[in-house]
């Protein structure tokens, strides 16, 4: 998903020394030795996660996994269904911000799909007809965040619309309402600072937005924003919160890293100071803007570890028999991306 447009595990020493050789070589070496642990972990990440549907109500259950399959109609007819029944404030919550993601998605694959070109009155159609749907969705954010105000998923998707119903209108709107969407970003955070989902697009918005004096755009938060959005996804999977950790998570931190170019040295050199603000910081919001300086980073420049990273998504990509749309999307982002970086 986009806004504005819109973790790490220890290595043994030896391992460590190999990277500094080859860094491709290295990662596969990773990668078998932990193979079976991998496996062990899959399965129990799966127990943990079937165990959390089963505790939720179905239909929430059932809408989640809708979603996962791109199947958001399907979804919003269940959950509307639902909602007459439903008279616990809490619950009512959790219904509107599902609808709201699922409107959304539905917005965004309409989005994607739309020929470029075209008579101006269709494209005129399509841009009515997004907007409606985003601002749709926007009211089931507000209705969820009127209902449970310290759910942070409320504002989640609230900030999901207004960045997308101003772009959709044009860039200027959609620069503009990027300070809202940060503050709402940051309120959700704030609440739920264990969801890597929120980390995950703050940091695409660092990373879009022009930096100082036009805007508030920073490229180094924006690698550490990325890395806390991916490694706060797989506690949550870990945790059996949620189902998987989209390829996305790797596709974004990938262009994060390319974009703010570090070397191998500059990375090294900058990582004490990052730990130190870390440590000293009681914020989640201003945490996460140091994070990197607690990740064990691989000995790499910022483009050979985006590299790496988008090697790995192309490789987990296509060994997926049946791909969903979104899969088939960060496949192809992770192809252009490498295509270009390695020319």
């Amino acid at each position: 998903m986009t806004l504005i447009s819109m973790g790490r595990s220890r290595n043994e020493s030896t391992e460590t020394d190999t990277v500094r050789e080859r860094p491709s070589e290295a990662v596969a070496a990773m990668c078998r030795t932990t193979k079976m642990k991998n496996v062990l972990v899959a399965v129990m990440v799966g127990l943990a996660f079937l165990a959390r549907l089963w505790a939720e109500p179905g239909y929430l259950s059932e809408s989640d996994r809708l979603n996962l399959q791109d199947s958001y109609r399907s979804s919003v007819d269940l959950l509307t269904a639902k909602l007459p029944s439903v008279s616990d404030p809490a619950a009512q919550a959790a219904i509107y911000w599902r609808l709201s993601r699922d409107i959304f998605d539905l917005a965004d694959a309409l989005d994607s799909g739309q020929p470029s070109k075209g008579p101006a009155s269709n494209a005129d159609a399509a841009k009515s007809e997004l907007l409606g749907l985003y601002q749709q969705s926007e009211q089931y954010a507000d209705r969820a965040i009127e209902l449970a105000p310290q759910n942070a998923k409320g504002y989640y998707w609230k900030a999901a619309c207004v960045g997308k119903i101003a772009q959709t209108r044009n860039l200027v709107r959609a620069f503009l309402s990027a300070p809202q969407v940060r503050d709402l970003l940051f309120k959700a955070g704030r609440l739920a600072p264990g969801d890597g989902e929120i980390w995950y697009v703050l940091a695409q918005l660092y990373s879009q937005i022009p930096g100082f004096p036009i805007s508030f755009g920073d490229s180094t938060y924006a690698v550490s924003l990325g890395r806390k959005g991916l490694d706060a996804r797989k506690n949550q999977v870990a945790n059996g919160t949620e189902p998987n950790v989209p390829e996305d998570y790797y596709v974004q931190l990938a262009r994060e890293l390319v974009r703010r170019n570090w070397s191998k040295s500059e990375r090294m050199r900058r990582q004490p100071g990052e730990a130190k603000e870390y440590r000293s910081a009681s914020d989640p919001v201003k945490k996460s803007f140091y994070y990197e300086g607690v990740v064990d980073m691989l000995p790499l420049s910022d483009r050979e570890e985006a590299i790496e990273i988008d090697r790995g998504v192309v490789s987990r990509l296509e060994s997926v028999a049946a791909r969903t749309r979104t899969q088939q999307d960060d496949l192809w982002h992770a192809r252009h991306d490498l295509a270009q970086w390695t020319r």
